[in-house]
């Protein structure tokens, strides 16, 4: 032993000495440092290198989650501005483009940003997955049937629900503390409560102004909101009913759409107010403005008159109590008290304004029955196209062949969010919805009491909390811009009322935001409570309303400790998902964006040159308009009546080559949307005026067979069969108009809607026959006393 110390201690020496003969073990094992600085101890370059990769790698991470809070930020702007632009009636016109662009860009960004700062990880769980494979299947539908209905109409809707999914995972992935979510929902929040003001404005202020405009000079507020309706035409009507009613939109298009966005922020905001109450004296400030935003929320649901939307956040409100009494057992009836008579003054305060009608309350079951004849219609719709639907898009396509006789009207959406869901993409784009909100709703509950990731996270709070502040009143004050660009800028109203009483809020609620409670079972409640009002209300389909589901179920997941699963991604996949993200990136740009502006802005250009009669000009820009976008009907539409228009007042010899023109147009307008009803009846009006102008046998033969096409897609429209049976009753075939004829008087007696009886409508070339005018009911007593004297 004695022996091999010894020999260990020379060996050491003799390795200590610069000059060694031999190398030690040592150097053997790393190579030779040339240059280096031999008289530094062993290891420190090791060490140094360690240190400068660690440095290197903090800075990596600081400089992601810098990257991490811009692209919050512009979430924040996105979920914002939707609300803003009306988007209720896509249609060709795709109000949403630039919003879907935007969120497909901040995707392929966020990948970008991943391979950047060497990110290997994405959040991913099983409610993840069911929403690619549900825009999986939106698309597979949307490419099966785009060619059997409106092919521009189906794009876009197809593309408005990639928007959906992709708010949906961008918040799964950048949204990440407690304080975030709470800042994310004070923001919306904020928002409703702002737009609730405007609706205020609306009803007491604007819309009586409005009124009185109209029964002044009504063809200018019709141009003004893009209604082109006859002078005793049921839409006109339709639409001065509306007008008189002063039933506040904001920013929306329609009125039930304001309703269903501020319904599940109006309970949020009751919870966070229930949470106030619990809290330490200093947050009385903190309650007080909470309860003046739930005042200006309910006061927004009863000015809607929305009969859904109250028994939405009626539900919402009881399904509250019941939570915080399974929660603590034990009722606070102070708070009880006071939501009663929160309830009763809300009720109290528009019926002594004198905008709240008890006929809502008393004409509510009639109301339902009409959702009734609604859901069996879209039944049928179903039972034909059970596995991919009728595509996203189409259902106001498909809808008036399955329409009952007594039904309303011809609506753009079944008014219930599952059949709309059912009906648009078939029974397995369906059930994969609902096996996602089974997760989401599984995810909250699985989590008993739990509050969540509550704490304050310190150290990122302040530049977070700004990242979203500064996101959302960008995406406030960009809706201008982006409305101009679609055409529907939104009221500056809001820029001076809305905007500044939202900040007010954000100010007022900021404590709550950094050291508050955000439950998990208060995002459920309302979700849920959204939900209800979409079963009877519709409008999953809508930008403006959708946006605040899907917000609300990726704050739900994130919240569960399942939220947190993520799965490593190594870095060719993530180089994979980011060239995905740039052909998507691509694909939305030259399918949707590029194409719709530009045919929609010269479109708009071509209709105010034909009001001015220039119609040579009309016709270059609709040209343009086709060139810009192939797959739209409407540019071809538009051309097929200027050509109308000319043919009209042209002679003789240049007909021949208008004629053609005009033929060409219909046929290609045919084409790209199939099932349009109103389209075979334009045309059929359109042959029936040349008819009247040539008297060409021809014409009146193509008119029937326009007609006969509208008959077969709305079997059960009286005027259809009317204005069918009277065409028959000008080309001498009697018998086929006797037939039509007593068809149509049947579906009049089954129509209990007064504006639909035909005794209320006008038959295009009413006066063809001998001259006089009448209404539909007595051109067709005409026809059968013509049969039968």
């Amino acid at each position: 032993m004695a022996k091999n110390r010894r020999s260990k201690r020379g060996a050491n020496q003799q390795a200590k000495r610069p000059d060694a003969a031999s190398a030690d073990s040592r150097s053997l094992q790393k190579p030779d440092l040339g240059s280096k600085d031999q008289s530094n101890p062993p290891g420190r370059g090791g060490v140094a290198r360690k240190n400068n990769q660690g440095a290197a790698a903090s800075m990596r991470a600081d400089q992601a989650e810098r990257f991490r809070r811009v692209g919050l930020g512009c979430l924040t702007a996105l979920l914002v501005a939707a609300p803003l632009i009306p988007s209720e009636s896509l249609g060709e016109i795709a109000t949403g483009s630039v919003l879907t662009l935007a969120a497909v860009t901040l995707a392929a960004a966020s990948l970008a940003g991943c391979i950047l700062f060497r990110k290997r990880s994405l959040r991913l769980d099983w409610p993840d997955l069911l929403v690619v494979l549900l825009l999986a299947v939106v698309v597979v539908s949307a490419w099966w049937m785009a060619g059997v209905g409106n092919v521009r109409a189906t794009i876009n809707a197809a593309w408005q629900w990639v928007n959906f999914g992709l708010l949906y995972l961008l918040a799964r992935q950048l949204v990440v503390t407690g304080v975030e979510r709470r800042a994310l929902c004070l923001v919306m929040i904020a928002l409703a409560t702002g737009l609730s003001a405007l609706a205020a404005h609306q009803v007491f202020v604007t819309m009586p102004r409005l009124v009185a405009r109209y029964h002044e000079d009504p063809e200018t507020v019709l141009r003004e909101a893009g209604v082109e309706a006859a002078a005793d035409s049921p839409e006109r009507r339709l639409f001065r009913d509306r007008l008189e009613s002063i039933q506040p939109t904001a920013t929306f298009a329609l009125t039930n759409s304001l309703a269903g966005f501020v319904t599940p922020w109006l309970i949020l905001t009751v919870g966070v107010a229930g949470q106030l109450w619990q809290g330490c004296p200093e947050r009385k400030k903190q309650w007080i403005m909470s309860l003046l935003c739930c005042l200006a929320l309910g006061f927004c649901i009863l000015l809607t008159r929305s009969r859904t939307a109250t028994l939405a956040s009626i539900l919402g409100l009881v399904t509250l109590g019941w939570w915080h009494f399974r929660a603590t057992h034990r009722w606070d009836w102070r708070v009880l008290t006071a939501v009663l008579l929160l309830f009763l003054l809300l009720v109290l305060g528009v019926t002594v304004a004198g905008v709240f009608d008890w006929l809502v309350v008393i004409e509510a079951p009639k109301s339902l029955l009409y959702r009734v004849e609604y859901w069996q219609s879209t039944l049928a719709m179903i039972a034909d196209y059970p596995w991919l639907g009728c595509g996203p898009g189409n259902f106001q396509q498909y809808y008036p062949f399955y329409k009952l006789p007594e039904a309303s009207e011809t609506i753009a959406d079944p008014h219930n969010f599952l059949l709309e869901v059912w009906s648009t993409i078939g029974t397995p784009g369906m059930l994969i919805f609902v096996a996602f909100l089974t997760l989401v709703v599984y995810r909250s509950v699985s989590m008993g009491s739990s509050t969540g990731p509550t704490e304050m996270e310190h150290g990122s709070t302040e530049p977070t909390c700004r990242a979203i502040w500064i996101g959302g009143l960008t995406g406030a004050l960009a809706s201008w811009p982006i409305g101009m660009a679609v055409g529907f800028p939104p009221s500056l109203d809001l820029f001076w009322l809305g905007l500044p009483i939202s900040l007010v809020v954000i100010v007022g609620l900021r404590p709550w935001c950094i050291g508050g409670r955000l439950p998990h079972g208060l995002l459920l409640i309302a979700m849920i409570v959204l939900l209800v009002n979409l079963s009877a209300a519709g409008g999953i389909g809508f930008g403006g309303v959708a946006t605040s589901f899907w917000l609300l179920a990726a704050l739900i997941v994130n919240d569960s400790p399942h939220g947190h699963r993520s799965i490593h991604v190594g870095r060719h996949g993530m180089i994979t998902l980011a060239a995905l993200g740039l052909v998507v990136l691509a694909a939305c740009h030259q399918t949707l964006y590029s194409p719709v502006l530009t045919s929609q802005t010269k479109i708009n250009q071509a209709v105010a040159a034909g009001h001015q009669g220039r119609l040579e000009r009309a016709e270059t820009l609709l040209k343009q308009a086709i060139a810009a976008d192939r797959f739209a009907s409407q540019p071809w539409f538009h051309l097929a009546g200027v050509y109308h228009s000319r043919l009209l007042s042209t002679t003789t010899p240049e007909a021949s080559e208008l004629r053609s023109r005009f033929d060409e147009a219909i046929r290609q307008a045919e084409r790209r949307n199939v099932r349009s009803f109103a389209l075979q009846r334009q045309v059929g009006d359109w042959h029936l005026d040349l008819y009247r102008r040539f008297r060409d046998p021809d014409l009146l033969e193509i008119a029937l067979q326009a007609y006969r096409r509208w008959t077969e897609l709305y079997p059960n429209s009286n005027i259809a069969h009317a204005q069918l049976a009277w065409t028959h009753h000008l080309a001498g075939n009697q018998d086929d108009a006797d037939r039509h004829a007593a068809l149509a008087l049947r579906l009049n007696s089954l129509t209990p809607h007064q504006e639909r009886k035909l005794g209320e409508q006008q038959i295009h070339g009413g006066d063809l026959f001998d001259g006089t005018m009448a209404n539909a009911e007595q051109r067709m007593q005409d026809v059968r006393k013509s049969l039968n004297p």
